[in-house]
């Protein structure tokens, strides 16, 4: 008996060991692991405005897609509403091209008129110098005659007559010569106020005449902005991949502002909060790079994520995380942002490693940058306002474009482009763009991966109100020995934008707030990004212009007005961007994507000298942009990077030496 209790007694201890082992293994898999939970993105989706639900179109179980429709609401008196409202503006918008046809043919009109004038006061110039020039010969003949005279009257009295009569006319003479040029002069003032005329007329008359009714047009056009931001709601969307959870209403039920419609929970988990012990080691940065495993789950990958925040207290851990049931485990919450496409399920258990290796830029952490190197030859042709920039592998250099080239006295919009290293080493000669004559305030570079080049321009008005075509230039262009050769252009905003119904432009943002200063290549197309202005809650718009090379191959003639047949402009999206250290709503400066990933840089559309970096997961709306980087100093305008190297941001000083950064961001 003895002997069998002694077995008994070491399988006991065993499988006690064993068992500690196990759990052991459950909850500490490694060292350095850290208990983890992966966050559940669960969407409460619900009415903005009361109203009448028309149709349900998914149910309880049923998997989404992101932007798929959920739930439609009776919208009739919005869109009736809609409609007048789009009326209208097309209205103010007839009515600002009937005045500006008018004004035009008004101002033609005076111009001849004012032309045919100054044609008659040169004329009457040229007949009063001609007068003078004939009075003056006169009187030098007869000065002579008198002289001869003055002689003779000494000898023959009989000549006093003669004299005093030529004496008569030469002091006549003597007046008109004198005051001769005085007529000159005063007509000659009435020809230059007349020359001067002529130059106001194109100035900012017609502007001024049109402005009641283009602040008109836009007050319009931001009630037709702010009626399709309601209509959008009309429609509940999936934010995300992922399943419905619930669907508590059905069709003809009336719901309250505010009442959920549909849960959704996503797909995937895009976030993880992992519990340092309370006597654990030092915490994580922000920044850092960890490893996040399924714990439980057989054949789960790791996913690689970024510490967004360190919680700033001790909680109490769920209590799935605690090691003995109801007795309670506590430590400091470390938040995980990973990557978009992790294979970690919502809510499941994980585990956490620190990385080892390089850290990524902190979420908000302020950057400096450091000034390009100019040649000496190149300063001095040209002036050098970075904004844009594009990899040219094929050149192992980057290719830069500047707002504006050439200087005010010379060579002053001259259609070049500049290449520099990665190290921020310009070349000291520029690329010319063969095949247009001029080019103002370029703004944004793009590459295909075929090589092709695409340029535009910002479309904003000028100081003086005007938007010339050099402004608003789409060019193609193929890279060349000695320059790029533009193979297709279009004046954007003439041959394309203003030819928008009233509705579309408003949803794209086309004001004369207007000013484009991002462009990348994405899918067969190009991803736009607008400065200004932002939307009515103060998001930059990103518009996607496809099929761009059809729309370029029909852009036809600009003076005919030509719309492009292939034409397929839309919105993209729409995404807040809060700028610099204090989160004022920026618009954007330049894009760069990189497969379903873009790179943005942000600056505010007025006022302070700073901006930001950000990185956008796509779809839009699947997660919150992540802040990589603010800029305190310098406004960065351009954004690319060099095969896997790292992004290199290009910074608009106005005067000063153009200025670079780098920034590690995989």
């Amino acid at each position: 008996m003895k002997h069998d209790s002694t077995w008994r007694s070491w399988i006991l201890w065993v499988a006690a060991a064993v068992g500690a082992a196990i759990l052991w293994w459950r909850v500490e898999p490694g060292r350095n692991a850290l208990p983890a939970v992966v966050g559940a993105a669960r969407h409460q989706l619900g009415a903005v405005e009361p109203g009448r639900i028309r149709a349900v179109l998914v149910k309880p179980g049923e998997p989404v897609h992101a932007g798929q429709a959920l739930v439609e609401f009776d919208c009739s008196d919005l869109d009736a509403e809609l409609g007048v409202g789009r009326a209208a503006a097309e209205e103010y918008f007839a009515a600002i091209e009937a005045l500006a046809a008018e004004l035009t043919t008004e101002a033609r009109r005076r111009r001849a008129d004012v032309e045919t004038e100054l044609a008659r006061v040169r004329a009457t110039i040229a007949t009063a110098k001609g007068l003078h020039a004939a009075q003056q010969a006169e009187l030098t003949a007869l000065n002579q005659q008198m002289e001869r005279l003055d002689q003779v009257i000494r000898n023959r009295l009989t000549e006093v007559d003669r004299l005093s009569a030529l004496r008569a006319r030469q002091l006549r003479l003597i007046s008109r010569t004198q005051h001769g040029p005085e007529t000159v002069d005063a007509w000659s003032e009435v020809a230059e106020q007349m020359r001067q005329a002529l130059k106001n007329f194109d100035d900012d008359t017609v502007a001024v005449r049109l402005q009641p009714l283009k602040a008109r047009l836009e007050t319009q056009n931001r009630r037709v902005q702010q009626l399709l931001e309601r209509q959008s709601r009309c429609t509940v969307r999936a934010p995300a991949d992922g399943s419905i959870s619930a669907v508590p209403h059905v069709s003809g039920d009336a719901v309250p502002a505010g009442a959920t419609v549909a849960v959704e929970v996503s797909a995937r988990g895009t976030y993880v909060t992992a519990y340092l012990p309370e006597n654990g080691r030092r915490p994580p940065d922000p920044g850092d790079l960890v490893v996040v495993y399924p714990r439980d789950r057989r054949g789960g990958q790791a996913a690689r994520g970024v510490v967004d925040a360190v919680g700033p207290e001790i909680v109490e851990l769920p209590p799935r995380l605690w090691i003995v049931p109801n007795r309670a485990v506590y430590g400091r919450p470390i938040h995980i942002q990973v990557e978009a496409r992790a294979d970690l399920l919502p809510g499941e258990l994980a585990f956490v490693h620190e990385e080892s290796g390089q850290v990524q830029a902190a979420s908000v952490a302020p950057q400096t940058s450091f000034p390009a190197r100019v040649p000496d030859a190149l300063r001095q042709r040209t002036r050098l306002e970075l904004s844009g920039l594009a990899w040219l592998p094929e050149r192992d250099r980057f290719l830069a474009v500047s707002d504006d080239t050439g200087f005010p006295d010379r060579d002053a919009g001259t259609p070049w482009v500049f290449t520099v290293d990665a190290d921020g080493q310009l070349d000291a000669d520029p690329l010319p763009l063969h095949g247009v004559d001029a080019i103002s305030d370029l703004e944004s570079v793009a590459r295909a991966p075929d090589g092709t080049v695409y340029l535009l321009a910002s479309q904003s008005l000028s100081r003086k109100g005007r938007r010339p075509v050099k402004r608003q230039w789409l060019l193609r262009a193929q890279v060349a020995a000695q320059g790029l050769t533009v193979t297709g252009k279009l004046a954007l905003y003439d041959q394309l934008l203003i030819h928008l119904d009233a509705g579309l432009r408003s949803e794209l943002g086309v004001t004369d707030e207007l000013d484009i200063e991002g462009m990348t290549w994405r899918g067969g197309g190009l991803l736009i990004g607008l400065k200004a202005p932002l939307d009515a809650a103060g998001r930059a718009r990103i518009w996607n212009l496809a099929d761009v090379d059809a729309m370029l191959a029909g852009a036809g003639g600009l003076e005919h007005g030509e719309l492009p047949a292939a034409a397929r402009l839309s919105l993209f999206g729409t995404v807040a961007l809060p700028t610099c250290s204090i989160g004022v709503p920026g618009g954007i400066s330049d894009l760069y994507a990189e497969g379903e990933r873009l790179y943005v840089v942000s600056s505010v559309p007025h006022g302070m000298a700073c901006g930001s970096t950000w990185r956008i997961d796509l779809p839009l709306g699947q997660t919150s942009p992540r802040k990589l980087a603010d800029w305190p100093d310098a406004v960065p305008e351009g954004i690319a990077r060099a095969g896997q190297g790292s992004l290199l941001i290009a910074f608009d000083t106005g005067p000063a030496t153009p200025r670079f950064a780098k920034l590690a961001e995989q």
